[in-house]
This record gives structure tokens, C-alpha cells and sequence, in this order.
């Protein structure tokens, strides 16, 4: 990836995408182009396969560039073919990969290892991370991502624990090599989750140090991984807020899997907050694009009133 000139504050966004979210990356690609600032680049890491197809949303400031240049040499992907199966086995929506030592890992652990790898070679101060199902309806500038001169970090502490965010919990505490602590219920995950540079490496550093080895080889045999949950606990339990500036309010009004698709305008009526900038719809949701659209432009509506 080439060097970008480091500003105070600065900001870089990055997509993880792949070709079935094509048609929903077009419409992120859209809402960035009209509503993100200049000076802030756009990096969307793709299958070395995708990067051809990827190619036609390049611009001064959008870079299409192959994950490989992120990932370790010795994982292996799948044949795509694989993909055939996604219908039946949900977690080969994304590519299979193996180890050199014939381990398999899914296509959502490689992500949260791109993720990661990004933002540790990241010059800038922050990453924001903006899946391909998010549209902006507001403009943004890194300004706006560093309250107090500080990256924004996103949690909210409650008692929200479902058997997915719990296992989350666990490995975040194993990765990190602290004891997972009880009924821990913070919530991490949201879209548009900004992250400062500096903490991750110093968090990557930390989790090499305690186990040994590279990051990437510690995740790699785990059933599943939130990145989010790793970055918040290592802030909240370890290193504390001091480079931060703690918020509760997301970027984005996400509507997630298990809302009606009946009241999604409702919903996000009802949600929306003067701290929002975008919206998503979890790509997994079986919604067309023109709705999304109507979605988009609803936001766009009540924002003017």
C-alpha cells in the first residue's frame, strides 16, 4: 500500500468487500463521493480476484487494493466454487482459507485480520471502518471523528450479552490473555466504528508479547473473533481511555437482523440522532436496492426538516 501523507488529525476509511457485495459497495461508493471530505482516502481492500472488477471506483481518493498485501503468506484461499454452498453452509458466504498447517479458517476471521493489518500500517491517526452496506446521507469530515482532538471510541456499557457476544467476550479475554471477565455486557459492535492507529498497534504488540507469536496466528484457530470486542476490552480492561475520547453515540443508524423489514422506516426514524452520519442495512438482509435507496433518502429528508 503506498505511504499517505500523515495530518493531525487524520482520517482513513477502509471497506473489506468482495464481488457479491458489488452492488451495495456501488451505492457506499456513491454516498462517499458525495458526502466524506476530500483529504480523507478511501481504502477498499478486495480478493486479489475482485480487484479488476473493483477497479471502475478508483479515483484520487479511492484505493482498490488487493488483501494479500495484508495478510500472511501462509494462508491459502479456497477455490471460489465454494461459494456455491453459501445458500446452505451460511459461514461459507465468505472464502475458506487454509494455514500452511492444513488449518481451515473462515472468510470472517480473515476479515477481522484485515482489519487489523490495516489499521496497524495505517500513517493516519484513525481508521474508520464502513462495511459495504452502509450509506452516507451527511457530510463528514475527520474533524468530526476526533472529539476533544482525540479518536472517538465507540461503547456502550450495559448488560447486553447474547451466546454469540459471549463467545466474543472469551476470545477477546484469550487474545488479550486476561481472565474474561463475568457478565460483561459492554456493547462494541456498530458500524462506522473509528479506531485510533496508534492504540492498535500498541494492542497488537501487547497480544504478540503475551502469547509469543504473530497476532494473526493466535486468532486463526479461534471459532470466532470480534475485532470490536478485542479493541474495546484491551481500552476499557488494560490500557484505559487516556488516547481516546470515549463516545456512546454511533456514526451510524444500523438496522440489524431480527428487525422488521415491515418498519424499517419507522425504525430509523425513530433512532435517528444528530451524532448519525450514515445508515446500513446488514447485507445479509433480504432487501432490494431501490428500498435501500428510498431508506437512504428518507435519511436525507429528515435530516432537512
Amino acid at each position: 500500500m503506498s505511504q499517505l501523507a500523515s495530518q493531525l488529525p487524520s482520517l482513513m476509511m477502509v471497506t473489506c468487500s468482495m464481488t457479491g457485495d458489488k452492488p451495495l459497495f456501488a451505492q457506499l461508493a456513491a454516498s462517499i463521493d458525495d458526502h466524506i471530505s476530500k483529504p480523507i482516502r478511501h481504502l477498499v481492500v478486495v480478493p486479489s480476484g475482485d480487484v479488476a472488477s473493483f477497479s471502475e471506483f478508483a479515483n484520487p481518493w479511492r484505493m482498490i487494493v488487493a488483501q494479500d498485501e495484508f495478510l500472511p503468506w501462509h494462508l491459502i484461499r479456497l477455490p471460489t466454487a465454494l461459494g456455491r454452498l453459501a445458500p446452505v453452509f451460511t459461514r461459507l458466504r465468505r472464502p475458506l482459507y487454509l494455514t500452511s498447517r492444513f488449518q481451515p479458517v473462515r472468510g470472517w476471521i480473515v476479515q477481522q485480520l484485515l482489519k487489523l493489518e490495516i489499521a496497524r500500517q495505517a500513517t493516519e491517526s484513525a481508521v474508520m471502518h464502513v462495511d459495504s452496506d452502509v450509506m452516507f446521507y451527511r457530510d463528514l469530515t475527520a474533524v468530526d471523528v476526533f472529539p476533544c482532538g482525540r479518536p472517538a471510541y465507540f461503547s456502550v456499557p450495559g448488560n447486553y450479552r447474547t451466546d454469540t457476544s459471549i463467545a466474543w467476550t472469551r476470545n477477546a479475554a484469550l487474545a488479550l490473555g486476561i481472565d474474561a471477565p463475568d457478565a460483561f455486557g459492554t456493547i462494541y459492535v456498530e458500524n462506522c466504528v473509528p479506531w485510533s492507529a496508534a492504540v492498535v498497534r500498541r494492542m497488537l504488540a501487547h497480544i504478540e508479547a503475551t502469547h509469543g507469536r504473530r497476532f494473526q496466528d493466535v486468532l486463526v484457530g479461534m471459532d470466532t473473533v470480534s475485532e470490536y470486542h478485542m479493541y474495546g476490552m484491551y481500552l476499557d480492561l488494560i490500557e484505559g481511555h487516556g488516547a481516546v475520547a470515549h463516545v456512546q453515540q454511533s456514526f451510524c443508524n444500523s438496522l440489524w437482523p431480527g428487525d422488521d423489514p415491515e418498519k424499517y422506516l419507522d425504525l430509523l426514524a425513530a433512532r435517528s440522532n444528530s451524532q448519525h452520519f450514515a445508515i446500513a442495512v446488514q447485507s445479509t438482509e433480504a432487501i432490494a436496492l431501490d428500498q435501500r435507496r428510498i431508506l437512504l433518502e428518507q435519511a436525507r429528508v429528515r435530516l432537512e426538516q
